[in-house]
């Protein structure tokens, strides 16, 4: 009897602690994996082990094998850099290399889908920012194309966040609040 009634405030327990927060762990840090990206490029989007992130390299988007640690963000905790001031934090994902030097650059972009960390209406338009290190304190600050035009990402239905990252290193989507 002792047990039924242990398992059954275990139970609630765990229903309590589970609801609220929409099912995002706001202390949470990054969940990894390694993918192997080929100068052959992946075809169609492949998973990214249990991050919940999908990729796609079109053929050149490397010369040579290359090995990259890609990362998601289930919260700011464990960005290089804090959220800018103004901005809601909605996805973010990092690719470190892990068998190329560290500022490898990409021929092609690495197209991501990162699930948000709350639901958006598909189609919605997202503001890329990347993080700037150099030789200062890390800062997010908006991704811009050649042209010098902000970089957006996009809602997909089934709600992952879709955007092309041009080389390594750490990316956020973000509404302006």
């Amino acid at each position: 009897m002792r047990f039924v009634a242990l398992a059954a405030v275990v139970a609630i327990g765990s229903m309590i602690l589970g609801c609220g927060g929409g099912g995002t762990d706001q202390t949470a840090g990054p969940l990894s994996a390694e993918v192997q990206l080929t100068p052959s490029g992946t075809g169609d989007f492949v998973l990214v082990g249990t991050t919940g992130i999908f990729f796609r390299t079109s053929p050149g988007a490397v010369d040579t094998p290359t090995l990259l640690r890609i990362s998601r963000f289930p919260s700011p905790v464990g960005l290089v850099a804090p959220v800018p001031e103004g901005f809601g934090f909605v996805a973010a994902a990092s690719l470190e290399p892990v068998s190329a030097p560290s500022e490898t650059v990409t021929a092609g972009p690495v197209i991501l889908r990162v699930p948000p960390v709350r639901p958006l209406p598909e189609g919605t338009k997202l503001l890329i920012m990347e993080a700037s290190t150099g030789d200062r304190v890390p800062v997010f600050e908006p991704l811009a194309d050649s042209a010098g035009r902000p970089v957006l990402g996009t809602v997909l239905h089934g709600g992952s966040v879709e955007f092309a990252a041009p080389r390594t290193g750490a990316f956020m989507a973000v509404t302006g609040e």
